[in-house]
């Protein structure tokens, strides 16, 4: 069993609904774990239970706001509680009891295993590999969860030499910042537990009964949320999310950052990938968003709750799928919920403002005249055929070749004299002005020679002082993440088009493996018509890669599909 105590772990993803079938199987092994005793009083009927999983690889179960147990394996159940549970069940736990000195608790907060020399407790009794929960002596509240590292017999022989007990969890650390925050007596800090009686220098923010009996498990659970912090704990208040009521707040609250970070140029864009691109990264450390928690349930209702009742943004569909147009910019939410960070730079025409970052990537539209159309353009495409031009290039060149032909002036709002080139050309068979000397407003014969062109996109990449560039025909596609669920509650995330934003598939390959501490392999994309790469993470990170998309590789988030 490979444990590492949560050294370095942080939340990968948001929480997760537990169906029916799956808590049944989870009370199965924590009944094999702790007894059904104790899983009966802590996992009560119609409880609801959330899974999160940690960078490293971990799944924590919430049970109405609580961490209560942790799967160390990611998916095999391997069951241990967490210090709320023990708390709330007392001496009713069925694990062993290991005791140590409180001058030795400092190392084992810090992510230590608990080694036999400090151990002060009988391990007559000591079998490999049980669970056991550690205690400082003379505090009858444990403070660290863990596994016997070796058998009575091993222990005596190597006199009391070697690791006593294997830290799995302990208090202070990232299972503990999921719930409350609290300390179970005056006794505890993060720096060091101390015995009952003594008063340790940080002060605790609830303090329960030290005896818990299994009939009081339900109320000392109720008693550990947020809405119990300390007097003066305004912070912890906030981030209360208990009550649906409150889950709207900090939906309200979210969304309101998350548009405050959108730019008018990145507009329209998918709900979905704002919800999934915005909204959630805005939550505070350790607060989980849940739609069910919330009066809203589901995305669409929260989303026409901002656009019809709070008139923040306006919707649309596109292409059938709900895309937010417009965000009220003068909103009183916008304002309450300001972001402290340097604003995103709007830019005009049909460049979009990359979001502040290591890099920067514009994404400019082009077009390209074919053979019938080049002789608008001149000496531009005399000497390059291939050219793409920009749309102000593409009306200058129109309003030079009128003034050139004698067709007009050239200015905007003036009517241009159609020859035979924009006659036929620029005008179907059967509309009146095909093939006449008629006039025809230069703007909108300016629209039609747009729709004639060959549509591009040029993608400019900037890093580390570096511009690479990529052009493409057509439309350009989004980077698409999505999770694969590979049952046992083991996901991969893939990631694919990101070649289009000057992104080789070799190097991000490299900065995911870093940055998640996961294996990433590199494969062709399935189909014929395919020929980009797809990238294959361990793990549900489809939220951290979005952001790391768009705060470190510069990749505007309209661009960004995360199937979350």
């Amino acid at each position: 069993m490979q444990l590492d105590a949560f050294r370095k772990a942080t939340v990968k993803g948001v929480a997760t609904r537990v169906g029916g079938a799956d808590v049944k199987k989870l009370k199965i092994e924590l009944a094999r774990a702790m007894g059904e005793r104790c899983v009966d009083a802590l996992l009560k009927k119609g409880a609801s239970v959330d899974s999160i999983r940690m960078s490293n690889r971990a799944l924590v179960y919430v049970v109405d706001g609580v961490p209560l147990f942790f799967d160390p394996s990611g998916g095999r159940y391997e069951m241990f509680p967490t210090v709320y549970a023990l708390w709330a069940l007392g001496d009713a736990h069925a694990l062993a009891r290991v005791e140590t000195h409180s001058e030795v608790s400092p190392k084992v907060l810090g992510g230590a295993d608990l080694m036999l020399p400090g151990v002060t407790s009988d391990v007559s009794a000591w079998t490999e590999n049980e669970l056991a929960a550690v205690y400082v002596t003379g505090n009858d509240i444990p403070f660290a969860v863990g596994v016997i590292g070796c058998d009575a017999a091993r222990a005596v022989a190597s006199g009391m030499k070697g690791v006593g007990v294997r830290l799995a969890h302990a208090y202070g650390d990232a299972v503990w910042a999921l719930g409350d925050k609290s300390a179970p007596s005056a006794a505890f800090s993060r720096g060091r537990i101390y015995k009952t009686g003594e008063v340790a220098p940080e002060t605790p923010a609830l303090i329960l009964e030290e005896d818990k009996a299994p009939e009081t498990v339900a109320a000392a659970i109720g008693a550990m949320t947020l809405s119990e912090t300390a007097p003066g704990a305004e912070e912890e208040e906030i981030h209360d999310v208990s009550t649906p009521e409150k889950m709207d707040a900090m939906l309200e609250r979210c969304f309101a950052i998350g548009a405050n970070k959108v730019s008018d140029a990145e507009l329209p864009m998918r709900c979905e990938n704002f919800y999934a691109n915005f909204v959630l990264p805005a939550r505070p450390e350790g607060v989980q968003l849940d739609l069910k928690h919330s009066t809203y349930k589901k995305q669409a209702k929260l989303f026409s709750v901002m656009e019809k009742k709070h008139k923040l943004i306006k919707t649309k569909l596109v292409h059938k799928i709900e895309n937010i147009v417009a965000i009220e910019r003068e909103h009183a939410l916008l304002a309450k919920y300001a972001v402290a960070s340097t604003p995103e730079v709007s830019i005009e025409s049909d460049a979009i403002a990359p979001p502040i970052g290591s890099a920067t990537i514009e994404v400019q539209k082009r077009y390209r005249a074919s053979t019938m159309y080049r002789p608008i353009f001149g000496q531009w495409a005399i000497e390059n055929k291939e050219r793409l031009y920009t749309k102000t290039e593409a009306h200058a060149a129109l309003s030079k070749y009128v003034v050139a032909n004698a067709l007009g002036d050239g200015k905007p709002g003036s009517e241009v004299k159609l020859d035979t080139l924009l006659g036929k050309e620029l005008f179907n068979k059967k509309e009146v002005e095909y093939g006449t000397d008629s006039l025809y407003p230069l703007d909108d014969l300016f629209e039609r020679l747009i729709g004639k062109l060959q549509p591009h996109v040029v993608v400019q990449s900037t890093r580390n002082g570096e511009t690479t560039e990529f052009v493409k025909k057509g439309s350009l596609k989004p980077i698409v993440i999505k999770a694969e669920d590979r049952g046992r509650r083991k996901y991969i995330t893939r990631i694919s088009g990101m070649e289009t934003f000057c992104i080789l598939p070799e190097e991000l390959a490299a900065i995911l493996k870093k940055e998640f501490s996961a294996s990433v392999s590199i494969d062709d994309l399935p189909g014929k018509h395919d020929h980009g790469k797809e990238l294959s993470i361990q793990g549900h990170v489809v939220i951290q890669l979005a952001d790391l998309l768009r705060k470190n590789m510069g990749v505007p988030a309209k661009f960004i599909d995360a199937q979350n």
